[in-house]
């Protein structure tokens, strides 16, 4: 149960308990953590005894997996073992949770392959690579490969999960840029100067998009919307309608402001 249900329950016993949020239940839970476990990060929680139900996180699944075995094992492997438990997650998620465990369990071997850093493999099996700088090479590289196919950055408000796991990446160097190692630190600047005109804002993408669509509207047809019409010349015609309101009661922003205006002076010189 989500700590909300159970906090819902536990009122209906103790109405008059001095708990007035779920959050304050966390500590009694954790009190009891021989009959009560949690599932995931700190929010569902389940009884230690149901054997059908996966308790802990998605690191502490992969530890208990490579633990079972001899030598290190395939991110495909890995990710079949996991979806078991976690249906939800992906094999980018799981490779990114490897990758940034703060307590350091794991570590990249050859082929493709992940192990457990304290853990003592047959000779000759040893790890290749430093394994937060090949996170950082080919997070990159997904970055740079997501700005070329959307143009814009990835938005936290996204049903894409990878566009989310994404998004979480970028924030996480942008926020902690000084504890980048400086070959690190200069991709960062690059990316920010190469891709400084695309939208990182869900909202200011979705209004430069509907912009640039009028524009392209009014110069194919030479004239504006009709409220009469459907479809997409409808939509033009509500937001253009929308937009001149928020214009003139300054709503917009400096930018949309500005944009505004130039389309104003556009339509102007059409009719």
């Amino acid at each position: 149960m989500y700590i909300n249900a159970i906090f819902t329950e536990f009122k209906k016993q103790f109405p008059q308990h001095k708990y007035t949020a779920p959050v304050q239940l966390r500590y009694r839970l954790s009190q009891h953590n021989q009959i009560i476990s949690h599932k995931g990060q700190n929010n569902t929680y389940m009884l230690k005894e149901w054997e059908h139900i996966k308790s802990g996180t998605i690191g502490d699944t992969i530890v208990d997996f490579l633990e079972e075995h001899d030598t290190p094992q395939t991110i495909k492997v890995i990710t079949d073992h996991v979806l078991v438990h976690y249906p939800e997650t992906n094999e980018k998620s799981i490779r990114t949770i490897m990758y940034n465990d703060t307590r350091k369990r794991f570590s990249r071997f050859g082929r493709g392959c992940f192990g457990l850093s304290n853990k003592t493999y047959p000779a000759g099996i040893k790890p290749t690579t430093n394994i937060s700088d090949s996170l950082f090479n080919e997070r990159l590289a997904d970055l740079e490969r997501f700005l070329s196919q959307n143009w814009h950055f990835p938005f936290s408000a996204s049903t894409d999960q990878n566009e989310t796991s994404l998004y979480r990446w970028w924030r996480l160097q942008r926020m902690h840029f000084d504890k980048l190692e400086e070959k690190q630190k200069d991709e960062i600047e690059r990316i920010k100067d190469q891709y400084t005109d695309l939208d990182t804002d869900k909202r200011a993408y979705e209004w430069n998009s509907k912009y640039n669509m009028l524009i392209n509207f009014v110069s194919n047809n030479q004239r504006m919307p009709s409220s009469d019409s459907k479809g997409l010349e409808k939509m033009l015609h509500d937001w253009h309608n929308k937009t001149k309101n928020y214009f003139k009661t300054n709503r917009l922003n400096d930018e949309q402001r500005k944009k505004y205006l130039k389309f104003e002076k556009l339509a102007k010189k059409g009719n």
